[in-house]
């Protein structure tokens, strides 16, 4: 075989090799998949991102089974406490005093929004957290009782 055939070949077959090496590097890096503890959470409002900022300050109900970075379950107090809104959350139309359910990402090995909401929406009028107390029954005209039944005294 003449020596440019094997010149060629070699050629050919760094081409080859160049176009896909290439073409592997152009895509995006897989991102190790992270794990991810969700809790279903519920609470009010009391600040909203201001302009550029993804964070947003929730007054949230306890949660019993918060588990810690090691899986222990220590359990979270009620408290307001600032979240990091998940690329995909959007607030339009949510003020500050609106009842919400939101889900809690707690994502301990991230390098960044360790603890993220994924999702959040608007709880249906009259939903009652748990800091709050049932109004009390109002007096009937008719008869003077509240609605349980009751007598003024």
């Amino acid at each position: 075989m003449p020596a440019s055939v094997g010149i060629l070949r070699l050629a050919a077959s760094l081409s080859v090799a160049v176009t896909v090496l290439s073409a592997g590097c152009s895509q995006p890096a897989e991102t190790p998949a992270v794990p991810v503890e969700t809790y279903a959470m519920r609470g009010e409002i009391v600040r909203l991102p201001a302009a550029g900022s993804r964070e947003i300050a929730i007054r949230h109900e306890a949660v019993a089974d918060f588990r810690d970075e090691g899986g222990k379950v220590v359990g979270m107090e009620a408290m307001t406490m600032p979240f990091t809104l998940a690329p995909e959350v959007d607030v339009a139309g949510l003020t500050p005093g609106d009842k919400v359910a939101f889900t809690l990402e707690m994502r301990w090995k991230a390098t960044s929004d360790i603890v993220r909401i994924s999702r959040i929406e608007r709880l249906p009028a009259g939903a009652m957290l748990s800091w709050e107390s049932s109004p009390a029954p109002s007096p009937t005209p008719e008869t003077g009782a509240d609605s349980s039944g009751s007598q003024p005294k």
